[in-house]
């Protein structure tokens, strides 16, 4: 990213934005944060967000990523997978077919 304030972060490209989509902002990817922060609006290569102050997650040269929010915690996701583990039965197609 080339900077960043409080509410805005200009990134070094422009970004298209997917039509109809909620979209959440890692501000550093070398900071684990435990809320999402939701993007406000992309026009160009500036990314707007509403509910957090910016300046506390990252800083200018910092690597961010964007995309859908998929309103889970990582951690929640994870032990929806194990308890799916421990009571579904997972097989490979040519296990199933005898092969």
């Amino acid at each position: 990213m080339l900077s960043v304030d409080d509410h805005t972060l200009i990134a070094k490209d422009q970004m298209e934005t997917p039509e109809n989509s909620s979209l959440c902002l890692v501000p550093n990817t070398e900071q684990a944060l435990e809320f999402a922060v939701l993007v406000k609006r992309i026009e160009g290569n500036a990314i707007t967000v509403a509910n957090r102050s910016l300046k506390h997650f990252t800083k200018s040269g910092a690597r961010f990523l964007i995309g859908p929010c998929l309103s889970v915690r990582l951690s929640d996701f994870q032990r929806m997978l194990d308890y799916a583990a421990e009571k579904l039965h997972f097989s490979m197609v040519s296990e199933t077919l005898g092969n």
